[in-house]
């Protein structure tokens, strides 16, 4: 519980410390990025730390990533400070905006909290490939600059793209968590990051459409039930999204209940309704022919390799959610949408 709380308060601290970056880089969004500030946070400090450990100006440990959120917190609020008009209008609703904040940091702890206990029924770290992952993420943490020491090959570098594992171990280092308790939790990590942001997009895309700017113009009620009956339709499509990307599979689990339901129960998860489910393409062509590796998300998160195309799930979002706002302001520019 101790580490649970750890890994939250972490993410927190890295999410306010860079806030006004959010609502700079998602200022043409209706929620001005608050959904992607946790991945956002993040990515920005690993990114500085990794820079300057990279150019072995600092070595990678605790002091070093504490200097930069220091750094970089007093950088984004100073300039925030200075320059909030030009992203927040005079009449900005504030408590209207808390209440959607208070909903996003509830899907936040609410997705981490929940994949952390599923992990928990499985939390061995052994079989298919997660020990190559928690090698790298072990050598990456005991590394004092980058690119990070090789495992296997004493005086050697990983030569592998390890920016996944790396964010991972960084918040190992961080947080003091030990790196056999943050592989699962790095995973519930992932998952709940790649939840919010995909919220996002779909709440703010629902907006968008419907020319609707979050905690402006508004009665100023703070009541999250006002607020959930005056947004459900985004926070519905938000909430469905991150479900059907992140959750909802193929139909091939389906379709062996409907063929054979009995022997599909009794097979256990490797030979049954898992397994196979991943490995649809190709399966029944011909006699003995090739099988294609079709993963999908929630088949990762079960399986449990930290392999940077699961990782890379909070990373796409988040550079979607990127696109969408930097899309939304091109099209202003273009076609000078009216927000009345």
């Amino acid at each position: 519980m101790i580490f649970f709380i750890m890994l939250w308060f972490i993410l927190q601290l890295l999410s306010f410390a860079v806030l006004p970056f959010s609502f700079t880089l998602f200022s043409r969004l209706p929620d001005k990025g608050y959904a992607f500030s946790k991945a956002l946070g993040l990515v920005i400090v690993a990114f500085s730390v990794w820079l300057l450990c990279s150019l072995h100006l600092f070595s990678f440990n605790w002091g070093t990533i504490f200097f930069v959120v220091l750094f970089l917190g007093i950088l984004a609020w100073s300039w925030f400070s200075k320059s909030k008009n030009l992203y927040f209008q005079k009449d900005f609703n504030w408590k209207e905006f808390l209440s959607y904040a208070v909903i996003v940091e509830i899907i936040f702890i609410v997705t981490l909290a929940i994949f952390a206990l599923l992990r928990s029924t499985n939390p061995s770290i052994q079989a298919t490939e997660k020990p190559m992952d928690f090698a790298f993420m072990n050598a990456i943490a005991r590394s004092d600059f980058f690119p990070p020491n090789d495992p296997w090959f004493a005086s050697g570098t990983i030569n592998y793209y390890y920016f996944g594992h790396y964010l991972i171990s960084l918040v190992a280092v961080f947080s003091g968590i030990p790196m056999k308790i943050m592989y699962n939790l790095g995973l519930a990590l992932v998952f709940s990051l790649a939840f919010l942001n995909i919220f996002g997009i779909g709440f703010n895309a629902t907006a968008l459409i419907k020319k609707q700017t979050l905690a402006e113009k508004s009665n100023g009620n703070l009541s999250i039930l006002d607020f959930f009956t005056q947004y459900k339709s985004h926070l519905l499509v938000g909430f469905m999204g991150a479900i059907f990307v992140l959750i909802c599979g193929n139909f091939d689990s389906f379709l062996q209940l409907i063929n054979n339901f009995s022997s599909t129960l009794q097979n256990n998860w490797w030979q049954g309704i898992g397994w196979n489910a991943s490995r649809v393409v190709g399966r029944g062509v011909e006699e003995g022919g090739y099988i294609t590796i079709n993963e999908f998300p929630y088949f990762s998160f079960i399986l449990g390799d930290m392999h940077a195309h699961v990782i890379g799930l909070s990373l796409v979002t988040l550079s979607i959610g990127l696109a969408l706002s930097w899309g939304t302001k091109i099209l202003l520019l273009k076609v000078k949408l009216s927000w009345d």
